[in-house]
């Protein structure tokens, strides 16, 4: 189980308020939704139930971002390969993104502190878009086919 540090407040307003495993609980409703739609979108293979129990047990990390209310929230995990420590972010979720996207800063200092040589993120298309002028860069795409006769959703990003 990794520790989370203190919350911070960022200059430019809102705060990221890791959540430590012992409270998730009290945190769960305020981003319940959030996570269970966000799941939904990205055709996730984690339940909102699994996120959680991750969430418990220490193996995921949960942030709140705090503007005087939760208005997002984003969960990582820190993985170990080849190519060193990474921070994986499995899922950013809220409201007014764009007003709370620069508190990525803190979950970076965090990562450094706990050995990680980057960050990832498995997203929809229009996350790299979105994401492209902040220093983050396509390294690979993820393509998936149906094999039990199902039609697959279409997907929009």
């Amino acid at each position: 189980m990794l520790a989370t540090t203190p919350s911070t407040t960022s200059p430019t307003g809102g705060a990221c308020i890791p959540v430590p495993p012992a409270k998730v609980g009290k945190a769960w409703p305020f981003m319940a939704e959030w996570l269970s739609e966000a799941l939904a979108r990205g055709n996730a293979d984690l339940s909102p139930e699994d996120v959680r129990q991750h969430l418990e047990r220490g193996s995921m990390q949960l942030w709140l971002a705090w503007n005087g209310r939760p208005v997002g929230c984003c969960i990582t995990e820190v993985l170990d390969g080849a190519r060193g420590r990474t921070c994986n972010i499995v899922v950013v979720t809220g409201e007014g993104f764009d007003t709370w996207a620069h508190l990525e800063a803190d979950i970076a200092r965090w990562a450094r502190k706990w050995g990680c040589v980057r960050l990832s993120f498995v997203g929809r298309k229009g996350w790299a878009r979105r994401l492209a002028g902040a220093g983050w860069k396509e390294t690979a795409v993820t393509l998936e086919k149906r094999i039990d006769g199902s039609e697959q959703a279409d997907q929009q990003d």
